[in-house]
């Protein structure tokens, strides 16, 4: 009863997919943050495609997770007349074509309504209802959500906004107005992007160390920029990315350098907050996840590492007049010791960064 497959399995004996379900740590009862809409949708889909050879029983405890997002994907290329050996979970060409076949609009009917639903209600759209009836509710709340992911505002369930609910990328035919750059924006290029409806750029602040490819922003590529009427948004970025890099010692290793430079900050009155404890298994991990995946905290701790660092060298804290030798000496302790090779190497090429981004400052500021 509390996966949704009673009438799909009558009778007493245990299924197959049944005792594979009980083997796994899958809750079958509200948990956590899970909602009675979510868990009322999973135990729909069990009780309707069970018996599909590629859908396994998944978790009723009213959360959405990436089981249940394949599981709604399979749901769908069930419903387009995908066979078992089709239908694999994936947002493929067969997949959209399906859903480009069948738009639904207020009046609409059936399981294809189900199945939006669903997938509106598993991106927390308010005033959704899991109904197999498109009525004036629904269609409010597609155009709220198609006005948040800057869709054509109609109301429907075309493929534009089915596809903005199933995967990250949206509609991959779907022409956008920004764009990452690596490589320099010249007045040619800027021109190019702009008449094609481009209105941002995104530059690198760096080259990725031990890289050969030169993609950090170029001095005059800002006025270039703007002399296009275009906008940028900078991108930091100093590790190309690699499984090995995300080890339990690196991990540690970050967040204590974190932590010990929020505290710096604290104490110096540059921030308010309360010291975190360099000792805490918890601050430690907190601070590690923050890291790891809060861009923003993450490019905001730079700064007070150089503010701690500035006092462990005697250095004066970064301002406007700070000498160049104390701007070389701060990106320099930022990689080790300030007599270590491989940290004064490092600090040389980050001292062209400085300059660049004093430049970006100065522009900013219209100096």
């Amino acid at each position: 009863m509390h996966m949704g497959v009673s009438n799909a399995f009558p009778g007493g004996g245990v299924e197959p997919k049944v005792f594979k379900a009980l083997l796994t740590m899958d809750p079958y009862v509200l948990v956590g943050d899970g909602t009675g809409d979510v868990r009322g949708i999973q135990q729909w889909m069990n009780e309707r495609y069970v018996r599909r050879r590629e859908f396994f029983i998944i978790p009723c405890g009213g959360q959405y997770s990436r089981e249940v997002a394949r599981a709604l994907m399979l749901a769908i290329q069930y419903e387009i007349g995908m066979s078992d050996d089709q239908a694999n979970g994936v947002f493929g060409p067969g997949t959209q074509q399906g859903l480009r076949e069948h738009p639904l609009s207020v009046g609409s009917e059936g399981n294809w309504v189900l199945l939006f639903s669903a997938a509106m209600i598993f991106k927390q759209r308010s005033g959704v209802f899991f109904s197999s009836v498109f009525g004036s509710g629904l269609e409010a709340a597609v155009e709220a959500f198609q006005r948040f992911t800057r869709l054509s505002v109609n109301g429907r369930a075309d493929f534009p906004t089915w596809a903005s609910l199933l995967v990250s990328t949206g509609d991959p035919t779907r022409k956008g107005t920004a764009c990452d750059c690596v490589t320099e924006i010249t007045p040619d290029r800027a021109r190019a992007l702009r008449d094609e409806g481009y209105l941002y750029v995104g530059r690198y602040l760096t080259n990725v160390p031990g890289t050969t490819l030169d993609r950090n922003i170029k001095p005059g590529e800002l006025e270039t920029i703007a002399d296009a009427g275009l906008s940028v948004y900078p991108i930091y970025q100093t590790y190309g990315g690699a499984a090995s890099y995300f080890s339990e010692e690196q991990g540690v290793a970050d967040a204590l350098a974190a932590i010990d430079a929020y505290n710096h900050s604290v104490r110096a009155g540059i921030i308010t907050g309360t010291p975190m404890d360099p000792a805490s298994d918890a601050d430690l991990w907190a601070t590690w996840q923050q890291l790891n995946q809060d861009n923003v905290y993450c490019v905001s701790t730079v700064p007070h590492v150089h503010f701690h660092h500035a006092e462990l060298i005697g250095a004066p804290r970064p301002s406007l007049d700070i000498s160049e030798q104390g701007v070389l000496d701060l990106p320099t302790r930022y990689q080790g010791e300030l007599d270590h090779p491989d940290a004064q190497e490092g600090g040389r090429r980050r001292l062209g960064l400085c300059r660049i981004l004093e430049q970006y400052n100065a522009f900013m500021r219209n100096l």
